[in-house]
C-alpha cells in the first residue's frame, strides 16, 4: 500500500496494493485492495482532499476521486 500526504485516524485498514494520496480516512475505515483514495496533482491544479467517514469501507478495486466523500 501507499498512503502520501493523508491524515489517518485510529483503527483505519488499508488494504495491499491499495493508493492513498490527500486524504483522510475515518476512524475504523478500510480501505480494500487495489482501491485507489485521492491522487496526485498538477502544478497550478486545485487541490482537493478524499474523505471517508467512521467504518465507510472502499470497496477492492474502485476509485475515490480527490474532493470525493464517503
Amino acid at each position: 500500500a501507499l498512503i502520501e500526504d493523508s491524515v489517518v485516524m485510529p483503527g483505519v485498514v488499508v488494504e495491499a496494493n491499495a493508493i492513498v494520496r490527500h486524504a483522510i480516512l475515518g476512524e475504523d475505515s478500510k480501505v480494500c485492495k487495489g482501491a485507489v483514495v485521492g491522487g496526485a496533482f498538477a502544478e497550478g491544479e486545485k487541490k482537493e482532499i478524499s474523505v471517508t467517514s467512521k467504518d465507510a469501507v472502499v470497496e477492492a478495486n474502485t476509485v475515490l476521486l480527490p474532493g470525493d466523500m464517503l
